[in-house]
């Protein structure tokens, strides 16, 4: 068997409890490769590697943080169209005295 780098060692157990914790729930096997390559860049960094280096995976990372944000449902939506303004005469009826 053979011995990994203490930094080796510590990034596969990241990458194994990101893959262990993630369930179907969390969405697309996509926002499991995105914390996987959070967990790969934050070691990377940590190990001393070079921001220049590290550009591009970070902008890969950036690329699918873009691409995977929730958009806002209806709810969401309809909240905003009264955002700032007077309570409906509806509203103010249901209201107690």
């Amino acid at each position: 068997m053979e011995t990994l780098s203490p930094s080796a060692d510590r990034m596969g157990a990241a990458l194994r409890a990101l893959r262990e914790t993630h369930t179907a729930e969390d969405g697309d096997i996509t926002v499991l490769g995105a914390k996987c390559l959070r967990a790969v860049i934050a070691q990377l960094a940590a190990d001393g590697v070079s921001t220049d280096d590290l550009q591009p995976l970070v902008d890969l990372q950036t690329r699918l943080d873009d691409t995977w944000k929730p958009q806002p449902g209806p709810v969401a939506m309809q909240r905003d169209r009264r955002h700032k303004s007077a309570p409906s005469p509806v509203l103010l009826a249901r209201a107690p005295r």
